[in-house]
């Protein structure tokens, strides 16, 4: 990792840490059939959906998923290396944010029964690395970014800095003014003379291709899934 990588990558660590009932359809559209030229002019892609359904309880219970490609950027990994377009898919039990044009095709849910809803629920909840998971996140990054392609989990070995603490941040926040954007013009010099040659040096960790996210504020539970379109 080059040092503009690694200062953008500290950067956004940084910042980070200060439709329808059971049945339905959410689009009725077949999926554009998008070329590797299509993905690769793309800066920004997305697509969401989710399938509502009851068990026996008076509330519906969900399962979604989201096809997201947002190349570039801090600790990102989304890319076009080669012949291969580098993506991530989001499979949760959340109401989709994603609306119409940018929602899956009814048929990336349409297969599955209300059996196949449940047990893939129980697993989402339960935060299992299941083919079910990994089954539903094929399908709909098939039937949209790579409907041309051979979709797998992504196969890089990929490391992140493991993430500051908060008295780490009180530091950087301090030394910097609170102005974190000076991060980007400076050298490796400055982090060392300002005290905090910490957010450069940090150990790293490997970042798995199919991990569970918690989400803060809604407290619901999301598997995140790197994943490879070979075209």
């Amino acid at each position: 990792m080059n040092f503009l990588t690694r200062v953008t990558v500290c950067l956004g660590t940084v910042l980070s840490l200060s439709a329808c009932m059971e049945g339905g359809s959410s689009s009725s559209r077949p999926p554009k059939q998008l070329s590797f030229q299509d993905v690769a002019a793309m800066e920004l892609y997305q697509r969401g959906g989710d399938r509502p359904f009851f068990d026996g309880g008076l509330a519906a219970k969900r399962v979604s998923a989201a096809v997201l490609f947002v190349p570039g950027g801090a600790a990102r990994h989304d890319a076009v290396r080669g012949n291969a377009v580098y993506f991530q898919v989001t499979v949760g039990t959340s109401e989709s944010t994603f609306r119409p044009p940018a929602h899956l095709p009814s048929s990336v849910f349409a297969g599955l029964s209300k059996p196949e809803l449940v047990a893939l629920h129980s697993d989402l909840t339960s935060g299992r690395t299941s083919g079910r998971v990994l089954g539903l996140a094929k399908t709909a990054a098939r039937q949209t970014i790579c409907a041309a392609g051979t979709v797998s989990l992504d196969d890089r070995p990929i490391r992140e800095g493991v993430p500051l603490t908060p008295q780490q941040q009180a530091r950087v926040n301090a030394a910097l003014g609170g102005r974190l954007d000076r991060i980007l013009e400076m050298k490796k010099e400055d982090f060392d003379r300002l005290g905090i040659g910490f957010v450069l040096n940090r150990e790293t960790r490997p970042v798995p291709n199919f991990y569970y996210k918690t989400y803060r504020y809604s407290g619901t539970k999301s598997a995140l899934l790197r994943m490879k379109c070979l075209f």
